[in-house]
């Protein structure tokens, strides 16, 4: 087992015995839903370095080169891998543009993977202010059923296209960057040092991420990037409801993340993914409302509605947008099988917000004691120690 993935599994832990007021024991992490255990008595394998060589300092040096480039505009050529085009796109099947496939002002790089199979290329070698359809296919495992294997019609226009401009190696930049040292051969050295000085110690090097179901087309793409740009290997990136699943291991029913902004549905049959979506309406919705009750700023609120003590008397005022989420829920999961509803998310900590789901859906509702803490453990879970 990787350390990575094992320093993430612990932080989780750690959270979920404290989050959303929870009257567990220490160093308890179930509730009749949900057993987790797998946590405690973890070992961990320290990953022995021999010695820093020169290939390894040159990789370090060049991550910092890669830290340090800058965009420029082009408009004497067109698209090339490593670009990144601005664009605008709609996607249609049969004619009819679906949803989460078009978006307007898009900054997508070239070669990121960020988008399905063919749609990067196809954008190779046209130039600012062409317009043009791409004839793609989804991949047959897509994670929306709907998708999954159709043919569909990409109209994308190029807004603009800038390149990433690296620096070179050179004295000028290694003045720019260190206090010590004056030229490349100084430089090396000085790095040699710093990565030598890290050896016994455990560095964090894998990560996993999550995403709003249904949205991988446009920020997939962007989150490896950012995790990349730290200086972690990305190893899973999977849509936040798909995550949580990790622990709950639901086999027929829907999994639903109500978080800040929005409601992330994921359907999954014999414990697969068969259907996600995500609307909006999630916890920023909650506190507007009581923001406009109660005469309060939103900051306000969104303290007013975190405080466990308040959650009787704000649920009735609350009702009305947890009927929408209840709606938006029933309408994804139509004709569907789906035995249960699991409630994820930090807006779920609400009191009795189950209830009412349940009652609107009419199935059986249920949520963890923690439900804030149950998606970033399942990232957790999926971190391993093969790069995505």
């Amino acid at each position: 087992m990787k350390k990575a993935k094992v320093l993430l599994l612990a932080a989780c832990a750690v959270m979920v015995l404290g989050g959303c007021g929870s009257n567990q024991t220490k160093g308890e992490l179930k509730n009749e839903f949900v057993s987790i255990s797998q946590y405690k008595g973890v070992e961990i394998e320290k990953q022995e370095v021999k010695e820093i060589t020169d290939e390894a300092v040159d990789e370090e040096i060049n991550r910092r080169l890669e830290a340090k480039a800058t965009s420029v505009d082009v408009t004497d050529r067109a698209v090339e891998k490593g670009d990144t085009a601005n664009i605008n796109y709609v996607g249609k099947k049969d004619g009819v543009a679906f949803d989460g496939g078009s978006a307007d002002n898009h900054p997508l790089e070239i070669g990121s993977g960020a988008f399905i199979p063919g749609f990067e290329d196809g954008i190779i070698g046209h130039k600012i202010g062409e317009t043009f359809d791409l004839p793609l296919k989804f991949p047959e495992g897509y994670k929306n059923a709907d998708l999954a294997g159709k043919d569909v019609i990409f109209t994308v226009t190029i807004n603009s296209i800038q390149a990433k401009s690296i620096p070179a190696l050179d004295d000028a930049f290694v003045a720019s960057v260190s206090e010590t040292s004056k030229t490349v051969d100084e430089y090396k050295k000085e790095v040699k040092a710093e990565l030598e000085e890290k050896l016994g110690v455990e560095e964090l090097v894998y990560a996993a991420a999550a995403i709003p179901p249904g949205t991988d087309t446009l920020d997939g793409g962007a989150v490896k990037n950012v995790v990349e740009a730290a200086g972690y290997m990305i190893t899973s990136l999977e849509d936040e409801s798909t995550a949580a699943n990790k622990v709950l291991r639901i086999q027929n029913g829907a999994v639903v993340d109500i978080g800040g902004g929005t409601t992330g549905i994921s359907i999954f049959k014999d414990g697969k993914v068969v259907y996600v979506a995500d609307e909006p309406t999630g916890g920023t919705h909650f506190s507007l409302v009581l923001s406009g009750a109660y005469r309060k700023t939103f900051e306000e609120a969104e303290l007013f509605k975190r405080d466990g003590a308040n959650h009787k008397e704000i649920l009735p005022v609350l009702k009305p947008v947890i009927e929408k989420v209840s709606a938006i829920i029933s309408r994804h999961i139509e004709g569907y099988q789906v035995d249960s509803i699991s409630l994820v998310g930090g807006t779920c900590c609400l009191a009795g917000i189950e209830e009412i789901i349940e009652k609107n859906t009419r199935i059986p509702t249920y949520k963890p004691i923690d439900p804030m803490f149950v998606t970033p453990l399942g990232i957790a879970y999926s971190c391993t120690d093969k790069e995505r």
